[in-house]
């Protein structure tokens, strides 16, 4: 393989990679399911478009040796930067996901802890988190466990607990992926900046 074809493949690729990320970056301020302006002839026209200029662009700085390989190493971390912020986007989407589910496990754990003592007249007494609340069971767990290995927080309101909570006091939490809390008690569900140590839970 000769030079020439060498370095007319490099910069061949070194063009599709920014015309890619050039594009990757538009459809991103414009999301194509919510704008009409991205469907496919309209990307392919634009893809054209920037990997000629970026094409032509390059073939008149390859021959500088100090910028050809500012291009490279620009091109390489772009690219780095792109392929992080996509994944660290579906970390910070998966990990509101699952604070969503366990705000949402939090509050059917307050309703059936509700229905219980409408029943008993009083609210279930557990030193630990119960693993069934009257009749109704499993009680959900966190997404992160869904084993059931690391189940969501509780409060001892059994007799002479040190908690403060009684038959008639509960408090029952879980805990966000990034900062903060998320608790349930005899008063509703509410989030917290603090772990709750002791009822009432606020």
């Amino acid at each position: 393989m000769s030079k020439i074809f060498f370095n007319k493949i490099v910069k061949i690729g070194i063009a599709l990679i920014i015309s890619a990320s050039i594009l990757f970056y538009l459809v991103m301020i414009t999301p194509p399911f919510t704008s009409t302006y991205w469907i496919f002839p309209s990307v392919l026209l634009v893809f054209l478009i920037i990997f000629g200029l970026t094409f032509n662009a390059l073939e008149k700085m390859w021959e500088n040796p100090p910028v050809r390989y500012l291009i490279i190493i620009l091109i390489l971390l772009t690219f780095g930067g792109i392929i992080f912020s996509y994944y660290e986007g579906n970390f910070i989407t998966r990990a509101k996901d699952r604070d969503a589910v366990r705000k949402s496990d939090i509050r059917q754990i307050v309703m059936m802890m509700d229905i219980y003592k409408e029943e008993k007249n009083q609210y279930l007494q557990s030193e630990t988190m119960p693993i069934a609340i009257g009749e109704i069971s499993p009680i959900p767990t966190d997404p992160m466990n869904p084993s059931g290995e690391n189940p969501y927080y509780w409060l001892d309101n059994t007799e002479d607990a040190l908690t403060g909570c009684d038959e008639q006091h509960f408090c029952v939490w879980a805990e966000f992926e990034k900062t903060g809390f998320f608790a349930g008690s005899e008063k509703g569900t509410k989030e917290l900046s603090i772990q709750p140590t002791k009822c009432p839970c606020w």
